[in-house]
């Protein structure tokens, strides 16, 4: 509760921008210097905002092998909506130059949006494999949490890092989708790395691999929950003004 309460109180100051908005997932599709011609939006990345009561989620799909994304919740200054309707707002940013950005909920769907956003609701379980589902690393550092989604067909490595002085906000998340291919025996092969699997009952586990010198490293895991202020973005999300998005978004529920 103190997590939704602290990703609530962060987003107050976005509370005007959000009258304006329609609650959905929306693309940056286009973007153009404030006096200029319009450009789309052809990037090494895809660029999304998840708009909700609470805020602003900032969304970022980086398209290299293994896929990377990155979560920031943010805000939008009213001033700096310059132009929106039911599916789309233009939002001024200034990054080395002043730009005008085009955000649309109108948008082909990516193929991995999907899978991600149903990873990252935290709902993902199996009856079958034990393993599918959430886990949390033991013992990692203070500032940082590590999780993994287990899904049928990837895992989502998910870095939450923690300001030291105030453990219930989360300023940024890194995530990395490898694929996972289970085995008979109880092992996995991660990323193209084999895996060996101890059990300690039914919540927690050894997972031992080689690194990158050939040593063997032993992690420890147990089984969790994600944060309510991570889930808060992807758990019951918001209509959506297009169908067609609202169905792919609705996968979540």
């Amino acid at each position: 509760m103190r997590k939704i309460i602290a990703t609530l109180t962060f987003a107050l100051a976005s509370v005007a921008c959000m009258a304006q908005l329609e609650p959905g997932l929306y693309k940056r599709t286009r973007y153009k210097l404030e006096h200029g011609p319009e450009a789309p939006f052809q990037f090494q990345f895809n660029a999304y905002k998840i708009v909700k009561p609470a805020g602003v989620l900032q969304l970022n799909l980086i398209n290299e092998k293994p896929l990377k994304f990155q979560c920031t919740p943010t805000t939008i200054a009213e001033e700096d909506i310059i132009a929106h309707d039911r599916f789309s707002f233009d939002q001024r940013c200034v990054y080395k130059i002043p730009l005008i950005e085009h955000y649309d909920t109108r948008f082909k769907v990516d193929k991995d949006i999907p899978p991600l956003l149903s990873a990252l609701s935290g709902t993902t379980h199996s009856d079958d494999n034990p393993l599918i589902g959430v886990w949390k690393c033991r013992d990692y550092n203070k500032r940082t949490e590590y999780y993994k989604i287990y899904t049928p067909k990837y895992i989502y490595a998910l870095y939450i890092k923690r300001h030291l002085n105030d453990t219930h906000a989360i300023p940024s998340v890194q995530g990395v989708r490898s694929s996972v291919k289970y085995k008979k025996d109880g092992s996995t092969k991660e990323n193209g790395n084999p895996c060996q699997i101890v059990w300690n009952g039914s919540t927690s586990y050894g997972l031992t691999y080689k690194n990158d010198q050939g040593l063997p490293v032993t992690e420890f895991w147990e089984k969790a929950e994600l944060p309510a202020d991570l889930t808060y973005w992807f758990m019951a999300p918001p209509p959506v003004a297009v169908p067609k998005v609202a169905e792919i978004i609705n996968i979540v529920d």
